[in-house]
C-alpha cells in the first residue's frame, strides 16, 4: 500500500518528468533525432510511473476514507448502546433499552452487532457465535461462561 514514501516517489517522478520536458524544450534545434526520441520515451515512462503511483495513492486515500466512515458509524452506534442484565440494547432518548438485544460476546470481542434471537421467555441465543443467555443472566458458549 502506498504511504509517505510512495507519495515522495510520485512527486520525484513528476519532477523528473518536468526536468526531461524542460531539457527537450531547451534543446538545440540541431539535437539528434534519436536522442530526442530517447528523451521523449524516458519522459513518457516517467509520466506513466507517476500516474500509476498517483492512482495507488488515491486508492489508499479512498480506502482510508471508507474505513473512517465505518469507524464513525460504529462509534455512533456504540454511543447508543446500553447494557442491561448482561446484554446490549439500543437506548432511547432517556437511556432506556429498546428493540431487540444484541449479543455481548459478538459486540465485545468482534465489535459486531448481532441480534439475539429469543428462544423462550428470558432465553436468547446468538445465531452468529452460538452463545446463549438465560435466566441466570450469564452467557454460555463453547468457551465457557461470561
Amino acid at each position: 500500500m502506498p504511504d509517505a514514501v510512495s507519495i515522495i516517489a510520485t512527486i520525484a517522478a513528476i519532477k523528473n518528468s518536468i526536468d526531461i520536458a524542460k531539457a527537450v524544450k531547451d534543446a538545440d534545434y540541431d539535437l539528434d533525432k534519436a536522442i530526442l526520441k530517447e528523451k521523449i520515451a524516458v519522459l513518457v515512462d516517467s509520466l506513466l510511473e507517476a500516474k500509476i503511483q498517483a492512482g495507488e495513492t488515491l486508492d489508499t486515500i479512498q480506502e482510508k476514507d471508507k474505513r473512517i466512515c465505518e469507524l464513525e458509524e460504529l462509534l455512533k452506534f456504540k454511543s447508543k448502546l446500553v447494557r442491561k442484565d448482561g446484554i446490549y440494547f439500543v437506548s432511547d432518548e432517556d437511556g432506556n433499552p429498546t428493540n431487540d438485544p444484541y449479543c455481548p460476546r459478538c459486540w465485545e470481542i468482534d465489535q459486531k452487532a448481532t441480534h439475539l434471537r429469543q428462544i423462550e421467555d428470558n432465553y436468547f441465543k446468538c445465531a452468529n457465535c452460538k452463545s446463549s443467555f438465560g435466566k441466570s443472566r450469564q452467557f454460555n458458549s463453547s468457551d465457557g461462561y461470561y
